[in-house]
């Protein structure tokens, strides 16, 4: 049987939007090229209105092929679009998550590369070790690096213009590291779950004691190294403010709480501190960061990441 003009018209015109059904992947997830394509509505950008041309493209092309399907119905013309089906869902992929980033974001560079980076010191059998040291590049101030050497469970410090090594003795066995300060201070996190701190200065390292009503303790170090802070989520009864910031003198062990005006639902980290007297940086589900000053209000921001 073969259909009308008109009712191979809407046919294909139906069918046409089973392109939103193609799925998209990159190396973290997969999504449907519907949902994207949604999401991008609202955000006039040229990488979304891209998508959204490419995705009308991509409808056009199936309704046509229906078209030509229904023009003349045969089991070889099926055989051929079954065949040809996987390389569509390729291509989309490639044109959106390659062809369109490339053109948008790759900027072309025709200037010549001079020179070449000064070699200062070589450290063999060694690689940079990914730390948390704040927000305001306390460590390339001090110019600091630290390094994971020997087995790759070892710790040692870097310190620049004269490439001193600074070891740190075995205390990383069965343990993370969880924030650093210049100077080669230190939070780490043992088996247990327990937080250490040292400093190179110290015979051994410290266990700080940790605060009660914190479900999971999460301290940082401030930049010049002389207190912890941390960001408590708990709801206090009565209190109008369920943010608190919790800054503690590593020397004396005296404590400060820091009501912070945020809204409490706030989905709020602790990046970091210049000292117990702040500021203190924050982000909010890491798409605004500002900082706080001692009574929590807001000194800085909020910045976007394009804005820093």
């Amino acid at each position: 049987m073969r259909l009308s003009h008109g009712a191979s018209f809407l046919a294909a015109f139906a069918v046409s939007f089973a392109v939103y059904l193609i799925p998209i992947f990159n190396l973290e997830a997969g999504w449907l090229l519907l949902g994207e394509a949604l999401a991008s509505g609202g955000d006039f950008t040229v990488r979304s209105i891209s998508w959204l041309l490419v995705a009308l493209l991509l409808q056009v092309v199936v309704f046509l092929t229906v078209l030509w399907l229904l023009a003349r119905f045969s089991v070889v013309r099926i055989m051929l679009l079954l065949a040809l089906a996987p390389f569509g869902v390729l291509i989309a992929n490639l044109v959106l998550l390659w062809g369109i980033p490339f053109l948008l974001l790759v900027e072309r560079d025709p200037a010549e590369e001079v020179g070449s980076l000064e070699q200062v010191c070589t450290i063999p059998d060694a690689t940079i070790a990914q730390v948390r040291s704040g927000a305001e590049g306390s460590l390339e101030r001090a110019k600091e690096v630290w390094l994971v050497t020997g087995d790759g469970r070892s710790r040692t410090l870097l310190r620049m213009p004269d490439c001193q090594l600074i070891p740190l003795k075995g205390i990383f066995d069965g343990s993370t590291i969880d924030a650093v300060a210049p100077g080669g201070r230190v939070l780490h996190r043992q088996g247990s779950g327990a937080i250490g701190y040292l400093e190179p200065a110290s015979d051994g390292f410290e266990l700080p004691t940790q605060p009660g009503p914190v479900a999971y303790w999460k301290p940082i170090l401030t930049d010049d190294g002389s207190g912890l802070v941390w960001l408590n989520h708990a709801s206090f009864d009565g209190a109008s403010k369920a943010l608190r910031l919790h800054v503690r003198n590593l020397e004396t062990g005296d404590e400060r709480v820091i009501p912070i005006d945020l809204p409490g639902l706030d989905q709020l980290e602790l990046l970091g501190a210049r000292s117990m007297d702040g500021p203190f940086t924050l982000a909010r589900f890491r798409n605004a960061i500002f900082e706080v000053d001692l009574d929590g209000r807001v000194l800085k921001g909020p910045l976007s990441p394009d804005g820093i």
